[in-house]
C-alpha cells in the first residue's frame, strides 16, 4: 500500500491524501476511518468496492482545525460485500505540521490592534489626551514616536528634533460666565 501524505497543511484548509491499495483477496468494501484524532477532520469520498486483484487510488482530505504538530494514524475499514465481516487496518502514522491560516493571523492582528487601541484609551484617560496644539520642540529621546520628528527643524539643527503637543488639561480654559465686559 502506497501513501501520498502532505508534510505541511494550513489551518482550516483541505490537504489531499492519496492511498494506493491493491486487493489480494476476495471482493471487499473499503472505507477510510474518519474519527482519528481531535482537531483534524477527515473528509472522504465514502465507501469503495475493490474487486479481487484490483488496484485503486483512494483520495480523501485532511482538514486541520488548529495550528500545531500532529501525528496522524491512518486507518481503513475493510468489509466483505455483505458487511458481515469487518477488519480495521492501520496503514501507518504520519506527521502533519499545521501552519496558521491567513484568516487566523488577520484575526490575531485585529485582536492585537484592539488591545493597542484600548491601551491608548487608558493612557489618554490617565495621562491626558494630547491636543493638536503644539507645545514646542525638543531633542529626540529613545522611545519617542518617529512620526513626531520635525524633519525641517532636525535638518537645520543637525540633530533629531520632535514636536511635543499639549495635554488636554494644560490648555487655557475659557468659560463664558467668567468673562466680564
Amino acid at each position: 500500500m502506497d501513501v501520498e501524505f502532505p508534510a505541511k497543511a494550513e489551518e482550516m484548509k483541505k490537504s489531499k491524501v492519496i492511498l494506493k491499495v491493491k486487493n489480494l483477496g476476495s471482493d471487499v468494501k473499503i472505507r477510510v476511518k474518519d474519527d482519528i484524532i481531535p482537531n483534524v477532520r477527515i473528509v472522504n469520498g465514502g465507501t469503495y468496492i475493490l474487486k479481487s486483484g484490483e488496484e485503486m487510488f483512494i483520495d480523501f482530505f485532511l482538514v486541520p482545525e488548529k495550528k500545531g504538530e500532529y501525528e496522524i494514524p491512518l486507518k481503513i475499514e475493510i468489509y466483505d460485500l455483505k458487511e458481515l465481516y469487518f477488519e480495521e487496518l492501520e496503514i501507518g502514522r504520519y506527521k502533519l505540521d499545521v501552519m496558521p491560516s491567513v484568516e487566523s493571523i488577520r484575526e490575531a492582528a485585529k485582536e492585537d490592534y484592539n488591545l493597542k487601541i484600548g491601551e491608548i484609551y487608558k493612557r489618554s484617560v490617565f495621562l491626558g489626551l494630547e491636543t493638536l496644539e503644539l507645545k514646542g520642540l525638543r531633542e529626540y529621546l529613545p522611545g519617542d514616536d518617529l512620526r513626531r520628528i520635525d524633519w525641517k527643524a532636525s535638518s537645520r539643527l543637525g540633530e533629531l528634533i520632535v514636536r511635543e503637543f499639549m495635554k488636554e488639561w494644560e490648555g487655557d480654559i475659557y468659560h463664558p460666565s467668567s468673562h466680564h465686559l
